[in-house]
């Protein structure tokens, strides 16, 4: 899910994007507890025409990617920790019993 939202810091007006990951089993299940990360993007005043609007949308694309990266790379690592930690549990069923 993504979510843009404005945020007040000390008084100043923040715009942020909000990335959260979930992996969920096939009955709906969470994987992995939910993880949410968020990050500065350009306010809407920032664009103020045609003259700046490839920089300024260049610096939402670049925190947005930054963002969903690093939700990706964070997600993936507790997935795959749980996955191991269930493989030595025993508990993953692949028609065997697991060690």
């Amino acid at each position: 899910m993504i979510v843009i939202r404005n945020v007040t810091l000390r008084g100043v007006m923040v715009m942020k994007t909000e990335i959260t990951v979930k992996i969920k089993n096939d009955d709906r299940t969470e994987t992995i507890k939910p993880l949410t990360i968020d990050i500065d993007i350009p306010e809407f005043d920032e664009f103020k025409g045609p003259d700046n609007i490839r920089e300024v949308f260049y610096k939402y694309e670049k925190a947005v990617l930054k963002v969903g990266n690093a939700a990706a790379e964070i997600s993936t690592e507790e997935y795959f920790t749980e996955l191991s930690e269930k493989e030595v549990s025993g508990t993953l069923e692949y028609g065997y019993e697991g060690a």
